[in-house]
């Protein structure tokens, strides 16, 4: 009746656009895309990826009686070729800038390589790809683009990052769900932190929501290390990688340990809210400890002066110093 009207932006009120959603529970998964009041949707077997961009052509399950009608009125379908409710709805010129298509490309193409054996870990894994798959040399956040599945911003032409992450793990018993969630940006470099539904850890009382400066949020604790380590990201990288393994790996130990002894509620709210916690205090070492060795090893520093430029006018407005 009233088409989605969701804005994508934190601080760009105007960035609106058509979008794909998947609805999923342990039995059944299906892919929803909507352009305006017009729409589409596919049962999906296997994998399957979105990213912000139309996927289904004429293989949809169903489709609003008018959507077809419509795109022809438009001459929004070829003459000659069937109709495609991708090419027919898609934003032309916000689908090719986006490159929705080369991270959908990314994503499907990890995915299919699990071979059905795909778990939370392959997923958080995907989240975390940047840049070309097989790219062996080291990635610096100023040179990525928006094909990065962990998406860093470098300025006009790849406006946006990645703010947050979550994984879904779904069993038929929903009592069993298991969710990894970030609550920080970049997850190549974040811990995914468990939660169960329904659970109390993390009601407001109990959970510093980050506000649009920088504060001891989650959120911002981490960001302050993401943005001081910017320009020297693979040695940042690699020195935090072992301890967020370690502490992912402890986890899901604890998780599974949880589910064999019957699954008790409050024992995952605890570990829910020891894991956040931990990262708390993690990302809290990483800015003191960590960080002041990492430069005191002086490592090189890429060469970026557009990107610098940029990022002080963001680091300016949250009230972030770096140095």
């Amino acid at each position: 009746r009233f088409g989605p009207d969701a804005c994508g932006g934190y601080t760009n009120s105007s960035f609106y656009y058509h979008n794909s959603f998947l609805i999923a529970d342990a039995k059944n998964a299906f892919v929803l895309e909507t352009a305006g009041k017009f729409w589409a949707w596919k049962r999906i077997e296997g994998f399957y990826s979105i990213s912000n961009g139309l996927t289904l052509e004429d293989d949809y399950d169903a489709i609003h009686p008018k959507a077809i009608d419509f795109a022809y009125q438009k001459g929004w379908v070829s003459k000659g070729k069937p109709f495609s409710f991708r090419s027919s709805f898609s934003d032309s010129f916000f689908t090719f800038f986006s490159k929705c298509k080369v991270r959908r490309k990314i994503t499907s193409d990890l995915g299919a390589d699990q071979r059905g054996d795909f778990g939370p870990r392959e997923a958080m894994e995907i989240l975390r790809q940047e840049g070309e798959p097989g790219n062996k040399k080291p990635f610096f956040p100023s040179g990525s683009n928006m094909g990065s599945v962990c998406l860093h911003a470098t300025g006009p032409i790849t406006p946006n990052g990645t703010t947050g992450s979550l994984v879904a793990e779904l069993q038929p018993d929903v009592s069993k769900n298991r969710f990894w969630f970030t609550g920080t940006s970049i997850p190549s470099i974040s811990l995914f932190i468990p939660a169960g539904f329904p659970g109390t850890s993390f009601m407001e009382k109990n959970f510093e929501a980050p506000g649009a400066h920088l504060d001891t949020s989650l959120w911002w604790t981490h960001e302050k290390f993401y943005r001081e380590v910017q320009r020297f990201y693979p040695e940042a990288k690699g020195a935090v990688r072992r301890r967020i393994a370690d502490l992912e790996n402890a986890w899901f130990e604890e998780s599974n340990r949880i589910l064999k002894k019957g699954n008790d509620p409050k024992a995952l709210d605890a570990l829910s809210e020891t894991a956040a916690r931990s990262a708390l205090q993690e990302y809290r070492f990483w800015n003191a400890s960590l960080l002041n060795e990492l430069k005191g090893k002086k490592p090189k520093r890429t060469f970026a002066p557009f990107y610098g430029l940029q990022w002080s006018v963001w680091n300016s407005k949250a009230k972030v110093n770096v140095s």
